[in-house]
């Protein structure tokens, strides 16, 4: 009216027949109303005219339609009645009257449905936005929805793709706990062991969806007092859960943090422990190393010099005296030196056997076999091809470490026959090229003592990680195999 218009009444007078929107139980009260006026029975009409209004009122609420159905029982009561106008007069004033009155009822309910459902959604919003683990939002969104009336409903998360989805929470307590944490098809709505009774009754689905981030979907059922409150429960639901959801993944991803954390100490407590035993091993491989040189240098030059200490000492009285030639005992001299000399080299190329020559590395492994058998029985091949090349001098150097200490422990512990040491290169898919160094003999293999605390398995392996390549040793009764595998590092 704030126009200037007149107030408008849903009234159409002269009605014949009911409109087509009359639903079946409205068309029913009309027929009894025309029956209870004919006889002009004032109780019994209005005690049914207020149940159909009560029953229209719970359906759609459209009250104001018994305005123009009434009309119509006026008209058709006029027409086949014998009631006086007076009558007549009285019953339909008295039925307009209770319709008005009901009509102002119904709207003055509704507006306190409404203040109440505001005032449910006030507590709800309050209730919701102080809510951050999942948990308690699933406590809170079921007192919340209680609140409101609504005591059955689905919350539904969709999973890493928007085609499967999972069942959070029922505002219902279910006898199926199957139903929670197994996956199921989106177009399904509801996990499939609910069966399909839930169809038959009408719901109202709204979608969870934060910024462009689709989060799930809330059923609900239809009845709200004020449409409205679907959006405003959509929105605290679909913030809150988004809100339960980053919390959750900050927990998980600091979990697996702490987890990671804790690998890694133990790795790190793992690489201090392997260092500090790696140290001593040095030290033990050092004074080992020396301990071998200074036994070599004793037991075998030393001796070697004395005697031609005493070679020189026999030929200078024999000139001191002038007993005769002393060319033989000279030439044994001569021979005894280039002897200590040739073993010299051999004590050098031991210890710094890629610095002093410059040579391939196949020849190196030659003169390394040629010293080895000076002291042993034992035939040794090399088919190292004579290509073989590492580029990392370091890395070559452990390698040629590594095939040495394979050789003396295929010597000294074996009892092999025959030994030999070869190479190969293996081409990768992705073009890596991967070298192979093998030392492998036929003895009896090498004692279990020494499989499992040899002081030269340890020395290998050490130069091995080194070397950053892959060392793998198998040993049995029918011999020893020795791989070293090294990946051509390319620039």
């Amino acid at each position: 009216e704030s126009c200037g218009c007149n107030p408008h009444v849903s009234y159409t007078p002269g009605l014949h027949e009911l409109p087509s929107y009359a639903t079946p139980a409205e068309r029913l009260a009309v027929q009894d109303l025309l029956r209870l006026m004919r006889l002009g029975d004032y109780h019994q009409m209005i005690f049914r005219l207020n149940r159909a209004l009560d029953a229209t009122a719970s359906e759609s609420g459209s009250m104001h339609r018994w305005n123009e159905y009434l009309s119509v029982i006026e008209y058709k009561t006029s027409v086949e009645s014998d009631l006086s106008s007076k009558t007549q007069a009285m019953l339909t004033g008295a039925a307009r009257a209770l319709i008005g009155d009901k009509i102002g009822r119904f709207q003055a309910a509704k507006r306190v449905a409404v203040e109440c459902s505001f005032d449910s959604l006030r507590k709800v919003s309050a209730m919701l936005s102080g809510t951050f683990e999942l948990e308690q939002l699933m406590i809170n969104l079921k007192q919340s929805l209680h609140l409101f009336g609504i005591h059955e409903g689905y919350l539904v998360k969709f999973l890493n793709s928007s085609d499967q989805v999972q069942l959070l929470m029922t505002v219902q307590d279910l006898p199926q706990e199957q139903a929670f944490g197994e996956p199921f098809a989106a177009r399904w709505i509801l996990p499939p062991v609910l069966g399909t009774q839930w169809k038959q009754r009408r719901w109202v689905l709204l979608p969870l969806v934060y910024m462009d981030e689709p989060l799930g979907y809330f059923l609900v059922p239809f009845g709200m007092v004020m449409p409205a409150l679907y959006d405003v429960l959509q929105e605290q639901v679909s913030s809150t859960l988004k809100g339960s959801l980053l919390l959750s993944q900050i927990r998980k991803h600091e979990k697996n943090l702490e987890e990671q954390v804790r690998v890694r100490t133990q790795d790190l407590l793992s690489e201090i422990r392997r260092r500090t035993e790696l140290e001593q091993e040095v030290m033990e491989i050092s004074t080992k190393t020396m301990e071998r040189i200074g036994q070599d240098l004793h037991d075998d030059l030393c001796q070697y010099l004395l005697g031609i200490s005493l070679l020189a000492s026999s030929a200078r009285q024999r000139l001191g005296n002038s007993e005769g030639t002393v060319a033989d005992e000279l030439e044994s001299i001569s021979r005894h030196l280039n002897e200590a000399i040739s073993k010299i080299k051999t004590i050098s190329r031991g210890l710094m056997p890629l610095d002093l020559e410059h040579s391939s590395f196949q020849k190196r492994l030659e003169a390394l076999v040629a010293d080895s058998l000076r002291y042993a029985q034992v035939e040794i091949d090399v088919n190292v091809d004579p290509l073989f090349h590492i580029k990392d001098p370091t890395r070559e150097l452990n390698l040629f470490r590594i095939v040495q200490e394979a050789l003396t422990n295929a010597i000294k512990h074996s009892h092999a026959s025959h030994i030999e040491i070869s190479s190969s290169r293996i081409d990768g898919e992705e073009g890596e090229t991967t070298l192979c160094l093998t030392v492998s003999d036929d003895g009896t293999g090498l004692p279990k003592k020494l499989q499992k605390r040899g002081l030269g398995l340890r020395i290998m392996r050490n130069r091995a990680a080194m070397a950053d390549a892959e060392l793998t040793i198998q040993s049995s009764e029918e011999g020893t195999t020795v791989n070293v595998l090294l990946k051509e590092k390319h620039a």
